[in-house]
């Protein structure tokens, strides 16, 4: 009996075990809600703990400082896959000397731990290669020290949870290669667009591929393409299936191109997404989805996105909000009627589930919550919400003209706020009946599968109180404002929480010159007006920063202004030609009597559609007769303000209509050059634009145009003026009497945003020199009679209201046109005045259809001609 009891006994111990080893057995995802395909990796469960205690960081060459966010990835990467957490006993911003690179396993970040307003990385760019890597609650803010993504998930088996990311060089966010990777609940925002890379306009969202990949309840905001573009052929093994999911993310403010690529992709939904275009999205992409390669087949499922402002599109993506790439007759090699699922090589079906919202759904909770929004969400982040609900923003070109780093208070823990230093606080251990002096507890098991440090990781909650809401009310966008006046700057400000108030508003601009985020003052209490004193010139970015009483902040959206000086132009005449989008300025520079600056919209000839036939610009020009020239030294004022095309030169116009013929010397910014000078001209009124270009340049340029005739060139000198080089020239039948002067524009693209160049134009100088004159001999013309060499003189007359020196020459041609001999004067005088020139000349005994010509060279060395010629009579007495 005893016997039997036993094998009864040790039946049930089994039979009671079963269910724990299958509940076991089952995954348990990275942390609550963990979703996508990344949402059962593991990270740094169980493993030792690492604690950045300094903002600190150093640089390869320098000496390595425990402690930092560095030195505690360096030690991961030589840890031999050992499992690692690193926690933040420190909070503020940890401004990088140089780039992070490289290869972690087995990691959890956990940026919720840091106290105060939270961690942000910036600077530099991140890129993290290895395996099984959780990050959760960091910002990456980038810079544009280096020419490089912001961050780089470079690795498989990668979750990416409420993190922010903004200020890239190139992309803000690339993982083209890898596969079982999640990107949720996070901000990939506000690319540079006009910053340090060699194409110009490159302020992108982010090249994304590999196999097993979810991007879900994102914010993508601010980026002007690639938000993003889906990577070529990127199957990881030659017949692998593909999931590549998009689903629940808010996409705003795109430029160019929303969604595009994935040449050869296998699989690919794109669900549920909220599209809402922005003042810099452009015309005829507003209603795009995406935009797929399809020049081969593909298998796209894309239903479920909301367009705002597109009911039709929203009702029917495939009605006009897939735009393929070869035209909508190659839909249809393109379209899964149903989703794609990830099925492992042995036919498995790979979980990769979602918790999936409708569009309209989406984008209120994705506004709430998305970003590193523990301890708080920072003022960048609020502003780039507050301007997604009220449909604000531009793209960024600087960190500091996007409203700056955000102020991350610098806190650090007390020693005794984790006694055992396994990331657990002494209060929670306490509270949850651990020992505040065993760093083992924090390793454990607490039951579920998760040990007991996740638990507390997992139990963080934010600070309660919302950003509080901020706007400049006055001056409005694009306001004209007079230099050295002052201006009245008001705004509104609220909290919002019931139990909170506005402690104080701080007012900055943004000096688009000097490239640099200035204070100007704090107001304490309502109303919020600042009187800003004796403004400079220049474009300025506004911003007011308000904080409440938890010391939660938010930036205001940027308001735009335009001060002008009121000095005016002297002899020179401003004027828009053609319809523009902000009144234009001139005004001469503080520099000189002969510098200006020259401010305008509007686009003269090509642009990235086509090329046009009439012109918009800014014009300071003089109405002069004859022949002439005009040299000066350009360069943008505000070079990370402009958009590929802008155009600063100098140009001779027929008439003032926008039609005109014309001919240019410019500057221009191109995608894919830098700065490059062309030639541009319009032969007869109405017609399309030439343009012939130069390679690239460094600024600021010298440049001239020059007028003789009916022959008009454009010339660039590399050595200060000593030697010119002709870029291009155009034979244009110009009347006695033409425009000459500094034009610029700002090349407007298709959206709602306004650029305004401002460009420099230093030592101009305007020639327009006549050579009047006769000859009087004093002897007979035979040389048989020897009463002497006839003798010639010639008068010239500079007209040029500004400095000149040249080479006046008397020179005698046979009758083929060529110089028998000459004589010339080096010594004409600087400025306004008469000059005569005696010459003897032998002539030979027969002289006959000889002549006489008069004329001013630019050196004796170049001999180019800078003047008329003047045809001198032989007379004999």
């Amino acid at each position: 009996m005893k016997k039997i009891i036993a094998i009864l006994s040790f039946l049930f111990i089994v039979a009671s075990l079963v269910p724990s080893l299958a509940a076991a057995a089952e995954p348990i995802t990275a942390f609550p809600g963990a979703e996508g395909a990344a949402m059962y990796i593991t990270g740094g469960r169980g493993g030792d703990v690492y604690e950045v205690t300094s903002l600190e960081d150093y640089t390869s060459s320098e000496t390595a400082i425990p402690g930092t966010l560095r030195y505690g990835l360096a030690k991961v990467a030589n840890s031999n896959a050992k499992s690692t957490v690193i926690v933040f006993r420190v909070s503020g911003t940890i401004h990088l000397k140089e780039k992070i690179k490289t290869n972690v396993f087995n990691l959890t970040i956990a940026g919720q731990t840091a106290p105060g307003d939270g961690i942000a990385i910036g600077n530099y760019s991140v890129s993290l290669g290895g395996s099984n890597i959780i990050i959760r609650y960091l910002r990456f803010r980038g810079g544009f020290a280096e020419l490089d993504d912001t961050f780089s998930p470079n690795a498989p088996k990668m979750m990416i949870d409420h993190c922010s990311f903004s200020w890239s060089t190139d992309e803000v966010l690339s993982s083209k290669d890898k596969s079982s990777i999640t990107v949720q609940w996070s901000i990939i925002s506000d690319s540079l667009n006009m910053s340090i890379h060699d194409k110009g306009a490159h302020g992108y969202g982010g090249i994304w591929g590999g196999t097993n990949v979810s991007y879900h309840h994102n914010l993508i905001a601010n980026n002007n393409s690639r938000n993003p573009r889906l990577d070529r052929d990127f199957r990881l093994e030659k017949d692998a299936p593909l999931l590549f999911d998009l689903r629940n993310n808010v996409l705003y403010n795109w430029g160019a191109n929303s969604g595009y690529g994935g040449e050869n992709a296998t699989g690919v939904n794109v669900v549920n997404n909220y599209y809402k275009a922005g003042p810099a999205t452009f015309d005829d992409v507003r209603s795009r989805v995406f935009n797929p390669w399809s020049e081969q087949p593909g298998n796209y499922y894309i239903e479920g996105n909301y367009v705002d402002g597109y009911p039709g599109i929203s009702a029917n993506n495939w009605a006009g909000g897939v735009q393929p790439e070869y035209g909508l007759g190659t839909v249809n090699r393109l379209q899964s009627q149903v989703p794609i699922t990830y099925k492992q090589a042995d036919g498995t079906t790979v979980d990769t589930s979602v918790t999936t919202d409708s569009a309209t759904d989406a984008y209120g909770k994705v506004l709430e919550h998305a970003g590193a929004i523990l301890p708080k969400r920072d003022s960048l982040d609020a502003r780039i919400v507050s301007d997604v609900r009220n449909g604000l923003g531009k793209f960024a070109n600087t960190p500091d003209g996007d409203g700056g780093f955000p102020a991350l208070t610098e806190t650090t823990l007390s020693a005794d706020y984790d006694t055992d230093h396994d990331g657990i606080p002494n209060s929670w251990e306490t509270a949850n009946g651990l020992d505040v002096n065993s760093a083992a507890d924090g390793k454990a098991d607490s039951g579920d599968g998760y040990t007991y440090l996740e638990q507390y990781l997992n139990s963080l909650l934010g600070n309660g109180s919302h950003n509080p809401a901020i706007a400049i009310t006055s001056p409005s966008a694009n306001a004209m404002l007079q230099a050295n006046h002052d201006i009245v700057i008001d705004a509104t400000a609220s909290d919002n929480d019931d139990d909170g108030a506005i402690s104080k508003v701080e007012f900055s601009f943004y000096d688009t010159k000097a490239m640099k985020l200035i204070p100007l003052g704090t107001v304490t209490s309502a109303p919020y007006t600042y009187i800003w004193t004796n403004a400079p010139e220049g474009t300025h970015y506004l911003y007011a920063k308000a904080t409440d009483s938890s010391g939660t902040q938010t930036l205001s959206s940027m308001v735009v202004i335009h001060v002008n000086d009121a000095s005016g132009t002297g002899t020179w005449t401003s004027a828009d030609i053609g319809t523009v989008t902000l009144p234009g300025a001139s005004s001469v520079s503080e520099t000189g009597s002969s510098s200006f600056i020259v401010k305008g919209t509007g686009e003269i000839g090509a642009t990235d559609d086509g090329i046009q036939s009439s012109d918009a610009f800014q014009y300071t020009y003089r109405d002069i007769a004859g022949d002439m020239e005009l040299s000066s030294t350009i360069n943008f004022q505000n070079p990370s303000e402009y958009d590929n095309g802008v155009k600063s030169g100098l140009m001779i116009r027929q008439d003032l209509t926008a039609d005109s013929p014309f001919a240019m010397i410019t500057v221009m910014k191109e995608e894919y050059y830098g700065s490059r000078i062309h030639f541009m001209s319009r032969s007869a009124r109405g017609e399309l634009v030439e343009s012939t270009a130069k390679s690239n340049v460094t600024l600021p340029a010298l440049l001239k145009i020059s007028r003789y005739g009916n022959e008009v060139k454009g010339l660039i000198s590399i050595d200060g003026g000593a030697n010119w080089e002709v870029v291009g020239s155009v034979a244009l039948d110009l009347p006695s009497h033409a425009y000459m002067g500094m034009a610029v524009d700002a090349t407007k693209s298709t959206n709602n945003f306004n650029y305004y160049n401002s460009s420099m134009f230093e030592n101009t100088k305007l020639r327009t020199d006549n050579i009047t004159g006769a000859v009087f001999s004093t002897g007979n013309l035979l040389m048989n009679e020897n009463d002497g060499d006839p003798s010639v003189s010639v008068q010239f007359s500079n007209r040029s209201e500004l400095d000149k020196n040249g080479v006046l020459v008397l020179a005698l041609y046979d009758a083929d046109e060529n110089i028998v001999n000459y004589s010339y004067s080096s010594d004409l005088v600087e400025g306004q005045g008469i000059r005569a020139l005696t010459a003897n000349f032998q002539l030979p005994l027969h002289a006959a259809g000889y002549k006489l010509k008069a004329f001013v060279w630019d050196t004796l060395a170049s001999k180019q001609v800078i003047s008329n010629v003047a045809e001198l009579p032989l007379v004999q007495r």
